[in-house]
């Protein structure tokens, strides 16, 4: 791997098939890809190699390929923040929403502190239309049972409410 610095404050991975891009800011370090399957101690070594603390790491964003087999799907679902996104697995009827949507006590509700509640309310319903069989939320428990139709519910209630 050869390592390069772009400018400032980015560094780039560059692997015999691909990069990745480690940005530095002052609440510590974002992975923009992760080179390929197997890169991880190679990523480490050279973010040890710029100076820089591997345990510094924060965010990992991946730009394509979420390693999930083919038909992965991005979601935009903003509200929570401008940048959430759900990650949609068809084949799987896998959901993974972020904190777009909770788990709480056995109840799926609508994610808390949100930038702008109605984008929030647009974006579960367009998370729930996907009709997934398990939902992982950004917090509490996956839901496993009659998920299509517990997420619908509960996204015609947070559309319904104040």
């Amino acid at each position: 791997m050869d390592i390069v610095d772009a400018r400032p404050r980015l560094t780039m991975f560059r692997f015999p098939i691909g990069q990745a891009y480690l940005w530095y800011d002052d609440d510590g370090l974002t992975l923009v890809d992760s080179g390929h399957a197997g890169a991880a101690p190679a990523v480490e070594k050279g973010i040890r190699a710029v100076g820089r603390d591997p345990a510094l790491l924060r965010r990992i964003v991946l730009t394509h390929d979420l390693g999930f087999g083919d038909g992965a799907v991005v979601v935009h679902a903003p509200g929570h923040t401008d940048g959430s996104m759900g990650i949609h697995l068809p084949r799987h009827g896998g959901l993974f929403t972020g904190d777009a949507i909770a788990a709480v006590e056995r109840r799926v509700i609508l994610g808390v502190f949100n930038t702008d509640r109605a984008r929030a309310k647009a974006s579960m319903s367009r998370l729930a239309a996907s009709a997934p069989e398990t939902v992982c939320c950004g917090h509490g428990d996956p839901v496993t049972e009659d998920t299509a139709a517990v997420l619908r519910a509960a996204a015609k209630e947070a559309a319904a409410a104040e």
